[in-house]
């Protein structure tokens, strides 16, 4: 049915076509239900039972479409590229390559804000590097948030755009200093460090929001 967005219609159409893939690979089980969760952001078909197990390991926020599933798929394609002398001499069409498989991608999930959110910003990080430009990341970031709020300015009210934005600019602003601030011998301590202070800064961020 038509929901009055053109893109916005082809993205769920998208979707819906991949849960049929599932689907019919799957079967209509728990496998399918999780996989539907993580590949496409439809968690219609977890059970209660299913949603609490999750939820009890601490692992929920994997059941959520995010921007951390847009860097996976964009890390990913980067590591697979980077395997090919092709593709690591021809700048343009290695940034075209990624750029459709993380629309493509942004599209089967619904094109829900967080997603959208990080694929522009990717988008604008992979096209700087291909023109030899350095991307400043808030620029990014604010860039993202207008051409959103141009298709649906409602976006400025829903507390998931607001969350997600706030999050990645704490990241960016509080990240350094706070990572600085604990000195840690280079190694698998350091790793986690690292992991720990993106953490803190994002919790940080978001915390008068939350409240």
């Amino acid at each position: 049915e038509w929901n009055g967005n053109v893109i916005l219609d082809l993205a769920l159409k998208c979707r819906l076509e991949l849960l049929e893939i599932l689907r019919n690979g799957l079967g209509e089980g728990d496998e399918f239900a999780v996989a539907s969760a993580i590949l496409a952001g439809e968690r219609s078909e977890l059970s209660a039972e299913l949603m609490r197990s999750y939820a009890g390991s601490g692992a929920m926020h994997i059941m959520s479409v995010s921007g951390l599933h847009v860097g996976v798929v964009f890390i990913m394609l980067g590591f697979i590229l980077n395997l090919f002398p092709y593709f690591r001499k021809r700048k343009w069409i290695r940034a075209i390559l990624i750029l459709l498989f993380i629309w493509a991608y942004a599209f089967i999930t619904g094109l829900s804000a967080s997603v959208l959110r990080s694929a522009f910003m990717i988008s604008f990080l992979i096209i700087g590097e291909s023109i030899n430009r350095r991307v400043n990341s808030f620029n990014s970031l604010a860039a993202s948030a207008f051409i959103l709020l141009l298709f649906n300015p409602l976006l400025i009210v829903d507390i998931g755009f607001q969350l997600s934005y706030v999050a990645v600019a704490g990241i960016i602003a509080l990240y350094g200093p706070i990572y600085k601030s604990v000195y840690v011998r280079k190694g698998f301590l350091d790793k986690i460090w690292q992991i720990l202070a993106v953490s803190l800064a994002a919790q940080i961020a978001t915390f008068p929001l939350s409240l």
